[in-house]
């Protein structure tokens, strides 16, 4: 006897229905997933749909348009980026083993793999204003991290800056060219500017040669 035919979509379970907003966050955080690993020029809506298994029509009624869900999903990716970057950093007691952890890129290689986020934000910043203000405004949020660890090590008599903002954003300027060394794969270069940066961060912040290098903290 010939078997019987499943009914249709059984083998296909439907999604269960989200609220809105509930929906809309699932869409920006599978946007920001696939702009980190894939770039923003891979993210369309449909890319979107596929990865969360829905129909195209269903992104387009939260977004009219890529554009907005690129910037939505970039601000989404980066500022969770940025949240682990500094929780890890927090797990120190002091401020120098917090900064020693916030700049050893080494292990942020490995752990916080996000360097095709930053670059391909950057570079749509370029001709998008709102994604320019995002980017602007995640920048802003990298160096308050900085200097806030900066300006908690100067209290404590572990570091000599006159403007911690200023000394921040110069080792910041440093630490974008390990970015930039990350996306191109050039191993040698990689660890030749991460060296670069701590020393940048040790002279600017009036530390002895190798502070910075990574080591078990107190």
């Amino acid at each position: 006897m010939p078997k019987d035919l499943p009914p249709p979509n059984a083998t296909k379970p439907r999604r269960r229905r989200l609220p809105p907003e509930q929906r809309r966050t699932e869409i920006v955080d599978t946007a920001g997933r696939l702009i980190a690993t894939h770039g923003i020029r891979s993210l369309t809506l449909r890319s979107v749909a596929d990865a969360l298994g829905v129909a195209t029509g269903l992104i387009s009624h939260y977004f009219a348009s890529v554009d907005d869900l690129v910037t939505e999903g970039f601000a989404h990716a980066s500022t969770n980026s940025l949240d682990a970057w500094r929780a890890h950093a927090r797990v120190a007691s002091t401020p120098l083993g917090q900064l020693r952890r916030l700049l050893d890129y080494r292990r942020h290689r490995t752990e916080f793999p996000v360097p095709l986020l930053w670059v391909d934000g950057w570079q749509a910043s370029y001709s998008e204003p709102r994604m320019r203000d995002e980017v602007v405004r995640q920048m802003t949020y990298a160096q308050t991290i900085v200097t806030e660890i900066i300006a908690e090590g100067v209290a404590a008599g572990q570091f000599s800056t006159d403007n911690a903002n200023a000394s921040a954003s110069r080792i910041l300027a440093t630490a974008h060219a390990v970015t930039i060394q990350a996306v191109l794969q050039n191993d040698e270069e990689f660890l030749r500017i991460a060296d670069f940066v701590l020393a940048t961060a040790e002279q600017e912040l009036g530390l002895p040669p190798h502070a910075l290098e990574n080591r078990r903290d107190q």
